[in-house]
């Protein structure tokens, strides 16, 4: 800046101004010379500068030596108006130093800056000074005290903040968070370098799916093809693509005379300015045409237009990669179209997942509306599993609030809106919010971070998928205002400080001094409006603003009619007066305007009732119930199909720009009675319409679940979910239908199926949402009306409705005794539809009826149930025929199985039922009472979404989880209801309990059932014997021993269980397969018999006491019969001990002896032929050995 050639000029300036004292002063405060510089900077106009043409602003706020924060208010000749240098200029005066930053200006005020002279003299001896000082706002403006607003009733955002940031987050394919966004990808149709997102019409996917590279040429004459196109004109389209706008005729009557001309594709642009792209498609019943035809936006069409104007034919290349819009064929779309906004339909966008859509993975940002009327959280209609994030950090000086209005509408439960205040959660996830909330937060001196925040899990897309921002207003971010702001802009009213505001009425503005005007005749502006240009030229007046009311009336004896007020007959006639509907928005003097009747009141014959009504005594309509015979009742239905007054349970609400105004912002603004019909929308495209949303509300108490079945005329049929719905106790209602259109109309049939109670049902129309859908072109009888029209609606079971018929009460519902309507059978009760009784009968022993129950349903295995019973209970005793071990009796213990459930666990603590965790899974239990589910106190009680009561629930967790930037993520254990988290019944019903023996399996099997979305769902819980180890042997020796129990000790905090096996795992927690889990006990097993005990000697013999004996069983069980109590035997006499040692060694020692003697004899005996003598010749020969002789050798030598 100070490089600029504005530099000297701005030091130049700030000498003339001041001393050189003064002078030294500013350039202390910098800011001041660089605020100076840049009020120079500008283009040069010669004109000297007057005190007239005078600007003022504040420095911004600088550190002072003494640690005090000041700031700096100078004057500036702006250069677009004159030039401060020209000699003749009035000088400037001097900036006012040194004004504290924390100088207050309560609401209804400004801090000003304004001019003074001083001291006393003639003028040309004053001095002149600047000031500052608060200001009350003029009239018809008003200020926070020190804040900051942002209303999009005033178009405020159509800039976007400086102080607010965004960007989003997504998780990429390598399951890794990844910051956007990502670009989203489309069909895309291209035009030489031009390229445009576009939808195929319906037809394509009947052609065969191909690459085009055409010509593209624009329609002869007016460009709409409505007519046959013949001659020269004609032959000019052969083999081309060929741009025509949208208008006056079907889109397959385009195409037709297209085709005719020899053309090879049609491009079809809208005529509505940033419209939504619809896909085109042919009126029902009349054949498909034979060429492709592509929709793009209005603004691509005229660009695309001006280009073939000005281009010859060989520089007009179109082409298209797909004719059938593949996805893999998709494009990124240009930067400049990041917020196009896709109409798929609700059924393809419900299929869609994180999956399905992994070659375009990404995520969008937050961005602003053009029209400025809010920020939304982008465009991630086919992005998953991300979060769009609207960061604001600042900083309040003191004490202060903020505020924020908002709409939300996103799957419900798992996609939605989150705000944070310094990453701290202020409420759980909203899904639905309509047609807006708000939301105020305390904020305390200092530095926050405020976060705005849309996420949307890894599949399913549903509404409008985004969250909006209308209205952003901070108080406390400053201490004074340093402007006024206007009244008029609407949401602004209601804001702190607003109170200042004297808002004026429809056709009236405020004047200089704060006084309401009429506008002229003819003219007419917006509810606080200010100054007389803010009223605008009415409209010609049309049929649809004429209202018709009906009065009842009384005569007097002179003949004098008086009115009845609030009855709309007497004496079945009727005052009719037809008038223009106040406040009037027309002009029933301009040209083309219609006329009131000539006799605009009249008496008439009263307009009829609605069916199922009549008018006793003439009088005002009432219900009429039939008489019905016994066994029978009055069939009730709430029917409406007469508009001709209000019905009595009906009324109408509009929110517009100044908040909730009732039905008082013109002809155009609220639901109408039309005779036929109740009507909202646009007649008149370019009127002004001042309404954000029109509500018609219908209160209704159901006495039982019933079918909402309705016709309306939509106009456009996309509308429906975007402009267009129908809200349920302020929520949109899942599983609406609408079917349609029928024949070559607008008609559409709505079915909806309401639960009992009381419900406001309410038919919603958005002025200024974008539409889109599929369409098969312009109507011309529509005459461009844009909105719905109400035909009739019927509802069975409305308390206090009429009835013509009578019939059987359905299955589960007994007569009253009025023969009126239904009841519910209460629990322990039921009847079939086709039953002989009109009265629910008791169900009998052995058999148990929830409420509502056509037929008493028996009891399972193991389970018994009192006469009149609502649910069977467990038999004390279970028993087995084929029990391994053995002994006949066998039996299990129940109540030793409940108090096992039982011990030493925490349990949820909303719900009180017990947590079991299984792998990642965690589920609650009300064993064996069925209770209500967790979170069931905070939400409301309705009768057919899904079972009140149940034995078994399961968490069914939020299908993501997000980084950790974004707050904490509570352990399975430790999360209760909460965020999006949802609980679902496994287990309605119980259907049996089962012991079993067989081998390694011994137990009980706990069996239940229930629906799961139409399906039939088993899940079976199995009780596994699990005995306490070392029952035997030295283990349990040295327990008894040590007087240590076997079995006892509190629970863990969870009970921890494990499925079955490996088939018995679900593969995701939102399906509905069935489950087998197991948990171990020792209370599983059967119950001791008193012969599973035998006798076991514990330990060594105790010299003193004995020897001690106990009983162990011989086989797995717990509880039952008690083993004999442990008792000591005597150890076994010592003398007997000393006998038998005394028997055994005394013979063997007698036997050994006996042995030596023998020896010894023999060897005395034999001792003489024991000696041994050697010879000469070395040889031996023993003493007393027999001589050698030769016997039988004659002769010796």
């Amino acid at each position: 800046l100070i490089q600029t050639p504005s530099r000297h000029a701005a030091l130049g300036r700030a000498a003339k101004m001041a001393s050189i004292a003064d002078l030294s002063a500013a350039l202390r405060h910098w800011h001041l010379l660089i605020a100076l510089a840049l009020a120079s900077i500008g283009e040069a106009v010669d004109r000297p500068c007057t005190a007239d043409d005078w600007r003022f602003a504040f420095t911004t706020c600088n550190q002072e030596a003494s640690g005090r924060r000041s700031r700096a208010a100078f004057a500036y000749g702006p250069r677009e108006i004159c030039d401060q240098q020209a000699n003749a200029s009035e000088p400037l005066p001097r900036p006012l130093l040194h004004l504290p930053c924390h100088e207050p200006c309560e609401r209804g005020k400004q801090l000003s800056i304004g001019t003074e002279y001083h001291d006393v003299g003639a003028k040309a001896n004053l001095t002149l000074s600047l000031t500052a000082a608060c200001k009350t706002c003029e009239p018809g403006r008003f200020s926070l005290g020190g804040g900051r607003l942002l209303d999009g009733g005033a178009g405020d955002w159509k800039a976007w903040p400086a102080e607010l940031s965004t960007f989003c987050i997504f998780k990429g394919a390598d399951l890794t968070w990844q910051r956007g966004g990502g670009a989203i990808k489309v069909c895309m149709v291209h035009f030489g370098d031009l390229m445009a997102e576009t939808r195929p019409g319906t037809w394509n996917a009947l052609l065969p799916d191909k690459a085009l590279s055409l010509s593209l040429v624009r329609a002869p004459g007016d460009g709409e093809a409505c007519e046959p196109i013949n001659g020269t004109a004609g032959g000019a389209l052969q083999g081309k693509a060929v741009l025509t706008v949208r208008g006056t005729c079907t889109f397959a009557v385009k195409t037709e005379h297209l085709i005719a001309a020899g053309a090879a594709a049609v491009v079809l642009y809208n005529t509505e300015p940033h419209g939504v792209y619809f896909y085109p498609t042919q009126p029902e019943g009349d054949p498909p045409p034979r060429i492709p035809i592509f929709m793009i936006s209005m603004e691509d069409g005229e660009l695309w237009k001006q280009r073939i104007e000005n281009a010859s034919e060989a520089t007009r290349p179109f082409r298209a990669g797909t004719t059938h819009c593949r996805s893999d064929g998709f494009e990124a779309l240009p930067d400049n179209a990041i917020d196009s906004t896709s109409n798929n339909s609700a059924e393809a966008l419900a299929h869609e997942n994180w999956e399905t859509i992994n070659n375009r993975l990404g995520c969008a940002p937050w961005v602003s509306d053009p029209s400025g009327r809010f920020l939304h959280s982008g465009n991630n209609l086919h992005f998953h599993w991300l979060y769009s994030l609207l960061v604001l950090s600042i900083r309040f000086v003191r004490d202060g609030f903020l505020r924020f209005k908002y709409s939300v509408d996103a799957e419900e439960t798992f996609d939605g809106f989150t705000f944070l205040v310094d990453h701290v959660l202020q409420f759980p996830l909203q899904s639905k919010r309509a047609p807006q909330g708000e939301i105020r937060v305390n904020v305390s001196r200092g530095s926050h971070t405020f976060t705005w925040m849309y996420t949307k899990d890894q599949g399913t897309t549903s509404g409008t998928d985004r969250t909006r921002l209308y209205l952003l207003e901070m108080v406390g971010t400053s201490y004074a205002d340093e402007e006024c702001r206007s009244c008029v802009g609407a949401t602004a009213i209601g804001a702190h400080g607003s109170e200042a505001c004297h808002v004026c009425n429809f056709g009236e503005y405020i004047d200089a001094v704060g006084k309401c005007k009429a506008c002229a005749v003819g003219y007419r502006a917006p509810a606080g409006s200010v100054g007389e240009s803010s009223c605008e030229r009415m409209r010609p007046c049309k049929q649809e603003d004429i209202e018709v009311t009906y009065t009842g009336f009384e005569v007097d004896s002179s003949g004098t009619s008086h009115p009845v007020p609030g009855e709309d007959c007497r004496h079945n006639k009727t005052l009719e007066e037809h008038s223009w509907r106040q406040p009037q928005s027309c002009d029933p003097l301009r040209e083309g305007s219609v006329n009131l009747p000539e006799v605009p009141k009249k008496v008439v014959e009263c307009p009829p009732c609605q069916p199922h009504e009549g008018r006793p005594a003439g009088g005002a309509c009432r219900p009429q119930v039939a008489t019905c015979p016994a066994g029978l009742h009055a069939v009730r239905e709430f029917v409406v199909a007469r508009w001709h007054t209000w019905p009595r349970n009906v009324s109408q609400q509009v929110v517009g720009s100044v908040g909730v105004q009732g039905n008082t912002l013109g002809a155009q603004s609220g639901w109408q009675l039309a005779g036929d019909a109740a009507v909202v929308g646009f007649w008149d495209h370019s009127s002004q319409v001042e309404a954000h949303v029109a509500l018609l509300h219908v209160d209704v108490e159901l006495e039982r679940p019933g079918n909402l079945s309705a016709y309306l005329n939509l106009r456009p049929a996309g509308s429906w979910g975007r402009q267009a719905a129908l809200l349920v106790n302020n929520s949109q209602l899942a599983g609406v239908r609408l079917e349609g259109p029928y024949g070559r109309g607008s008609l559409f049939r709505l079915h909806a199926l309401l639960p009992s109670g009381l419900h406001r049902l309410t038919w919603s129309w958005s002025f200024a949402e974008g539409h889109s859908g599929v369409r098969s072109g312009d109507d011309p009888r529509d005459t461009g009306w844009t909105g719905i029209r109400l035909l009739n609606l019927s509802l069975p079971g409305v308390v206090g409705a009429g009835a013509s018929t009578c019939s059987r009460c359905p299955d589960g519902y007994e007569v009253v005794e009025s023969a009126s309507s239904c009841r519910k059978c209460p629990a322990g009760r039921a009847r079939a539809a086709n039953a002989s009784t009109s009265t629910c009968e008791p169900c009998a022993s052995g058999f148990a009826a929830e409420a509502g129950s056509a037929t008493c349903r028996p009891c399972g295995v193991g389970m018994q149930s009192a006469e009149g019973a609502e649910f069977c209970e467990p038999m004390p005793q279970l028993t087995v025929q084929n029990f391994v071990g053995g002994s006949s009796g066998r039996y299990w213990d129940t109540k030793a199985l409940m108090d096992a459930w039982n011990e030493g666990v925490e349990r949820n603590r909303s719900s009180g039922l017990r947590l079991m965790q299984v792998e990642d899974s965690v589920y609650y239990f009300a064993l064996f009472n069925p209770s209500e589910g967790p979170g069931s106190a905070a939400r409301p009680e309705i009768d057919d979404d899904g079972p009140r009561l149940a034995y078994w629930w399961e968490r069914v967790t939020p299908r993501h989880v997000g980084p950790g930037v974004v707050g904490p993520v509570l352990p399975a254990e430790t999360c209760e209801v909460g965020g999006s988290t949802t609980f679902r019944a496994v287990g309605a019903t119980m259907d049996g309990l089962t012991p079993v023996s067989d081998g390694e399996l011994v137990g009980v099997w706990a069996s239940f059932s229930s629906d799961c979305g139409g399906k039939q769902r088993s899940a079976k819980l199995f009780f596994r014997c699990q005995p306490p180890e070392g029952l035997f042997g030295e283990v349990a020796a040295k327990l008894l021993d040590s007087g240590s129990t076997l079995i006892g000790g509190a629970g863990p905090e969870v009970l921890q269980g494990n499925f079955m096996n490996a088939e018995s795992r679900p593969n995701s927690p939102e399906r509905c397969e069935d489950l087998v889990i197991q948990w171990r006990t020792p209370a599983a097993c059967p119950a001791c018999l008193p012969s599973d005990f035998v006798p076991v000697a514990a330990g060594k013999c105790d010299t003193k006491r004995g020897q001690r004996i106990v009983h162990m069983a011989r086989v797995d069980c717990f509880g039952g019969a008690q083993a004999p109590e442990a008792h000591w035997e005597p150890c076994a006499d010592d003398r007997k001990s000393a006998m038998i040692v005394i028997a055994v060694v005394v013979p063997a020692f007698c036997l050994l002896g006996c042995l030596c003697c023998y020896v010894a004899l023999l060897r005395r005996r034999y001792a003489k032929y024991m000696v041994l003598d050697e010879t000469q010749d070395g040889s031996t020969r023993s003493h007393g050995a027999v001589p050698a002789t030769n016997f039988g050798m004659a002769g010796s030598p």
